[in-house]
Formats: C-alpha cells, sequence, structure tokens
C-alpha cells in the first residue's frame, strides 16, 4: 500500500499509539493493534488499523479532534 509508505505530511500515513486518540476504541482492537492515520492531501484523516493487507477505517476525523495533530 503506497500510501502506507509515504510521508504523513500531505499524503501518506502515519503511527499513533492508542493512548493518543480521544475516542472510544471497539473492544475487537486490542491493546496490542497498532493504529495508523492515513492521509491524503487536502482530504480528512481516515484512522484504524491493518489487517494483512486490508486496512480497516474505525474513525474519520473530520473536524481533527480524534487525536492532538500537533
Amino acid at each position: 500500500m503506497e500510501v502506507m509508505q509515504a510521508s504523513a505530511k500531505g499524503m501518506g500515513a502515519e503511527k499513533i499509539e492508542q493512548k493518543q486518540l480521544k475516542a472510544a476504541i471497539p473492544r475487537h482492537i486490542t491493546e496490542e493493534v497498532p493504529i495508523y492515520v492515513v492521509h491524503a492531501s487536502g482530504r480528512v484523516p481516515l484512522a484504524g488499523y491493518k489487517d494483512g493487507t486490508v486496512f480497516h477505517v474505525v474513525w474519520i476525523d473530520r473536524k481533527f479532534k480524534l487525536y492532538d495533530h500537533g
């Protein structure tokens, strides 16, 4: 997945710690599951997790309040 390898600035992805999330985490996402935020230039960040080659979107961060974007 090319987006996962691109820079988080512009179009790309970044891995964040679950403790950074300000939203509830579904029970099926255990502590060891890494959370990624996918950025597409000029678009809303999508957060979720990977399962093999599939990226599962769990949160859509329209208001940029899911975590501190610093």
